[in-house]
Order: C-alpha cells, then structure tokens, then sequence
C-alpha cells in the first residue's frame, strides 16, 4: 500500500500545484453554490463538487507527504520513526480513499436513481 502511494506521488509530483489549485477553485465553487445557487441547482451539484474536492485533496495529500524516501538519510531510529509515520500516514489516506469511494457510490446512486427512476 505504502510503495502504491509512493508510485502514485513521484508520478503526480509534476501536477502538486495544479491540484492544489484545482480543489481551490472547487472549494470556491461549493461555497458560492452553497449561498447563492437556487435550491434544485445546489441539490443537483454540491455532491459531485464535495466528491471531486475529496479526490483532489486526497491526490494532493500523497503527492506532497509521500513524494520520497528519506529513511537512508537518517539514522536508525529516526528512520524507524519516519517508516512508522509513513505507514500511519498511508493509513490515513486509505481511510480517507474509501470515505470518497462511499461518497463517490453516493452521487452515482443519486444519478442513476435520477436518470432511471
């Protein structure tokens, strides 16, 4: 789990400050929804605006605490400390992959209920 997380971080790490600004202008747009959108509007797109936010956030979160591996810089025991932060920090992000995942069937639910029925 903890080297996917790696993978995944050295490859978005070109992207970090694109996602950043991606789940601002999100941020920004559920907030304004939020206050000034009529009612059917703001039903219709506050879940797939707080599911991408969760997602962005969640890219965003590994590629910046997960990005390298500084164990053989340090010495033994703060190595051992930082593999331990490593692990409860992937942890961490995987408890929050399947709260967007449970949100994600949420809105996709919502959709197909919409659409079908």
């Amino acid at each position: 789990m903890l080297n996917f997380y790696r993978r995944l971080a050295r490859w978005g790490l070109p992207y970090k400050h694109y996602l950043g600004m991606v789940a601002a202008v999100i941020a920004i747009t559920f907030v304004w929804m939020l206050f000034n959108a009529t009612s059917a509007i703001s039903e219709q797109w506050l879940l797939p605006l707080l599911v991408l936010f969760t997602l962005c956030v969640w890219l965003w979160l590994v590629v910046s605490l997960l990005h390298q591996d500084n164990r053989s810089k340090l010495g033994r025991i703060k190595g051992m400390l930082y593999a331990i932060w490593q692990k409860c920090l992937a942890i961490l992000l995987t408890a929050i992959l399947l709260v967007w995942s449970f949100l994600f069937l949420k809105m996709l639910s919502g959709i197909i209920r919409h659409l079908f029925f």
